[in-house]
């Protein structure tokens, strides 16, 4: 039987885990910008560093998340288009404005 990625537990709770915890860091941020709009933020050393340890945490479990629900080799099916192709998509034409 074949069943959706999304189907399976584990991956609901990592996912539900991530979500919680971009949540919670989202609701951090929304406080301390309404403390600094009021100007009631005095003191803000011991508030950054809990932000920026909680800002680590969910950007070191958003990587793990990703790559465990997605996997390592998942990199390799999309490609950039290589450096030829890029440059003639970029390149400005020979009387356009962009090059003078």
């Amino acid at each position: 039987m074949n069943a959706r990625l999304s189907d399976t537990h584990p991956v609901q709770s990592t996912i539900t885990d991530l979500s919680t915890g971009t949540f919670v860091l989202e609701s951090m941020v929304y406080y301390i910008g309404g403390l600094i709009d009021e100007e009631l933020y005095l003191l803000n050393d011991v508030e950054n560093a809990i932000i920026q340890r909680y800002a680590n945490k969910v950007l070191r479990q958003a990587i793990t998340t990703v790559s465990d629900v997605a996997g390592a080799e998942s990199h390799r099916s999309t490609r950039l288009p290589s450096k030829t192709k890029f440059q003639a998509l970029w390149q400005p034409k020979r009387n356009s404005p962009m090059r003078r």
